[in-house]
């Protein structure tokens, strides 16, 4: 198993966003972010870090949205 320092699984990103991480898989579901990249050969999700502060920024602007 190898995973670069780019990616994350769905439990990480989870625990960026204090989530359960069948959250995170709904987002995507969702289209609230770019879907994951599976590992070859498996059914593994990982995360590109830029797609997490993407989605980071993409929260944060919706919650604005939602105050104003």
């Amino acid at each position: 198993f190898s995973m670069t320092k780019t990616e994350l699984p769905p439990g990480e990103v989870a625990r960026e966003f204090n989530v359960h991480p069948a959250t995170v898989r709904r987002w995507e579901a969702a289209g609230i972010r770019t879907p994951a990249r599976r590992l070859p050969g498996s059914q593994h999700r990982r995360y590109s870090r830029k797609a997490v502060a993407a989605l980071k920024e993409t929260l944060r602007d919706a919650a604005a949205a939602a105050v104003a």
